[in-house]
């Protein structure tokens, strides 16, 4: 999702970490039936996800992307063969595809125009989603690519959710 070539498949990676990440916690509750006194133990973890910043905002995020499709997202340019950023750009998607919109950093020494760039030579890095979230499990949060959210959103789940969710449905059986 951070690095590539084919935007198209960096897109649908970021729509599917943060559908994914809401899906699995209506999977869980889905299975509630199985386990005796669910409720205890899982209305305190809600809270605790409802709470948090990060997982609030993956949250509100599905039901964005799942209703209006993914927003607008800021990425950088870069050449593949150097790795040099060459622009910090809008990205979205429409009927016609994914299209771009930014400023090209500058670069060009005195006298030069600039350089053409093979378009097969650049690819978008570094998603950042609007109005990101600055706090998770009360810490600021500074890394605030949607690539470092998500590692964090998906170690939560993991740790804080699933982890303990089939523990209790091991004790359940």
């Amino acid at each position: 999702m951070g690095y590539g070539k084919d935007a198209a498949r960096q897109f649908a990676s970021m729509r599917q970490i943060v559908i994914e990440c809401r899906r699995s916690t209506f999977v869980l509750q889905k299975l509630s039936s199985r386990v005796p006194d669910w409720d205890k133990w899982w209305v305190p973890l809600q809270d605790v996800m409802r709470e948090d910043p990060l997982m609030r905002y993956f949250a509100d995020l599905r039901t964005t992307i799942e209703k209006e499709g993914l927003p607008v997202v800021m990425a950088e340019i870069y050449d593949i063969s150097t790795h040099v950023t060459i622009a910090d750009v809008a990205c979205g998607e429409d009927e016609f595809g994914i299209w771009v919109s930014g400023a090209v950093r500058a670069t060009a020494t005195p006298g030069e125009v600039g350089r053409d760039l093979d378009p097969a030579s650049i690819a978008l890095r570094n998603f950042r989603l609007p109005d990101p979230p600055l706090e998770h499990e009360g810490q600021p949060l500074s890394d605030l690519r949607l690539a470092v959210l998500a590692d964090l959103a998906i170690t939560f789940l993991s740790d804080r959710v699933l982890d303990p969710t089939i523990i209790q449905f091991r004790n359940a059986l």
